[in-house]
């Protein structure tokens, strides 16, 4: 529809968010990465990094007294570390201050699939990480899912010689593998990072998005 749309109307533009490039003519593709942890200073909720200050927002929903004062700065700064500055996830985060003090939140971020759950979204892949994960996982071909298994041998980046050498095998032949890699990096389940790529885990698997 986009395609036919902009090809019979020259002064149309569309801006679409998606999980992969709609691969059209003329599409300009924008990662949208994680929010910024980094903390402008140590003065308030001012000085609090973009991730602190959208959890500090979402969270004065569910508690309308909260602040992000010095008192809770920290754990916040915290939270939104461990869940990687995902928007979601620190919407889902954020949910909890209803029953959890910010400090519990963040200590109980070591089961995050279970702890990040909850909220009003209305999309059911957008209420819980375990949901989104599971409709990323669904959106992959047969191959991508078992290439995407088999690097999750890898504790860190890996580069195609690597990837070759572990994940070739049964349907996946050697020569395949840098096609079958790009097929995840451009659905944002494998993230290319300076000279190598990481597989995306279940904090990080909601990162980006591109537009």
């Amino acid at each position: 529809m986009a395609e036919v749309l902009l090809r019979r109307c020259p002064s149309v533009a569309i801006l679409a968010t998606s999980r992969a490039p709609l691969d059209i003519a003329g599409e300009l593709v924008w990662p949208v990465p994680p929010l910024s942890m980094q903390k402008r200073s140590d003065a308030g909720e001012a000085g609090a990094s973009d991730a602190a200050r959208l959890f500090a927002d979402r969270a004065s929903y569910v508690q309308s007294r909260f602040e992000l004062s010095e008192d809770v700065a920290g754990a916040v700064e915290t939270i939104v570390r461990r869940v990687d500055g995902i928007p979601l996830a620190i919407e889902l985060a954020a949910a909890r201050v209803r029953v959890l003090s910010a400090e519990e939140i963040a200590h109980g971020l070591d089961d995050h699939l279970r702890l990040l759950r909850g909220g009003h979204q209305s999309d059911p892949r957008h209420q819980t990480i375990r949901a989104s994960l599971d409709w990323s996982h669904e959106l992959l071909t047969d191959r991508e899912r078992q290439l995407f298994a088999r690097l999750s041998v890898f504790s860190g980046g890996f580069d195609l010689e690597a990837a070759t050498a572990v994940c070739a095998g049964g349907a996946i032949v050697p020569d395949q593998i840098l096609d079958e890699i790009q097929g995840l990096v451009r659905k944002w389940d494998v993230r290319r990072a300076g000279g190598s790529c990481r597989r995306r885990g279940a904090r990080s698997a909601l990162g980006g998005g591109a537009g």
